[in-house]
């Protein structure tokens, strides 16, 4: 806002009722389309008639600046004003990709009852909700491989192409978890002729076989599974297996470190397996 304080001399009444062109220029102060902040601003001009003679005129500008409260952008958007907070000034606001605007999405700082407001309440920003559906245009999807050690089953009777928003199920076998996962089942949709997640699914063992048993020695394990019939020969992941041999027979030392394995489903932390030897006994002749 912009205030004329003083004012010492305007333009005489004599050029004033000429029908000539009166001639104004700046002599001090600031120029016409200077952007001046608050304060007082003394501006002197010059006024004359062709070859008439030159009058001067003086006066002070009183500079005040009104303002509405201060600005910020909301949760996940942003907000662009022209002034900043001054009267006047007109801020715009935006949201981020996936969020929508609540309310006016531009605001001005206007007066009221000689203060200084903004024309509304600052909008909010929300995020929308994902929905799928299936586009008219959109690809269908091949037939999603069945793993070995599982299979599939789909929603939709395809042969070879399933169309698009078709869901199918993946399903392990018992003893069997998707691999990365750690669960025995998996579900995957078809979006646009790509099925997501990736329809690349395998499913891993979650036991490990019977150890291979050394000649003339034999393997005992804590921990084995019986709690099925078809799982009798599968030992669970963390088993620990001990190797020993028959009688007469031995590990020899430089092999007494392979005495232990462990299962990492699904397999053992090692392959190689001991040998038992035969015992050798000295006897002496007296």
């Amino acid at each position: 806002m912009i205030r004329v304080s003083q004012h010492y001399f305007c333009i005489p009444e004599c050029l004033a009722r000429q029908r000539r062109p009166i001639n104004v220029a700046i002599t001090a102060g600031p120029r016409p389309g200077t952007r001046i902040p608050r304060g007082n601003y003394p501006i002197e001009l010059a006024v004359w008639v062709a070859d008439q003679h030159v009058h001067s005129c003086q006066y002070t500008l009183d500079v005040i600046v009104k303002k509405c409260k201060d600005v910020f952008p909301p949760s996940d958007g942003s907000v662009h004003c022209s002034y900043g907070t001054i009267w006047g000034s007109k801020c715009n606001f935006s949201c981020s990709a996936g969020y929508e605007l609540l309310g006016h999405h531009s605001i001005i700082c206007e007066e009221h009852s000689n203060e200084m407001s903004w024309s509304s309440s600052f909008p909010k920003c929300k995020k929308i909700p994902y929905k799928y559906s299936p586009s008219v245009k959109s690809l269908p999807c091949l037939k999603p491989q069945q793993p070995s050690d599982g299979t599939v089953v789909c929603d939709s009777n395809g042969q070879s192409m399933y169309p698009d928003g078709s869901v199918c199920q993946f399903f392990c076998y018992p003893g069997f978890l998707i691999e990365n996962l750690l669960t025995s089942n998996a579900l995957i949709v078809c979006k646009n002729g790509q099925w997501t997640p990736n329809s690349n699914v395998q499913c891993i063992a979650t036991y490990c076989s019977d150890p291979r048993q050394p000649e003339y020695g034999s393997v005992r394990c804590n921990n084995k599974d019986v709690k099925e019939a078809s799982f009798k020969s599968k030992y669970k992941n963390g088993t620990s297996c001990h190797f020993q041999c028959d009688t007469g027979y031995v590990i020899p030392k430089s092999q007494r470190h392979l005495n232990k394995i462990t299962c990492y489903a699904p397999h053992w932390n090692d392959s190689s397996i001991p040998e038992c030897k035969r015992r050798f006994s000295v006897k002496y002749l007296t």
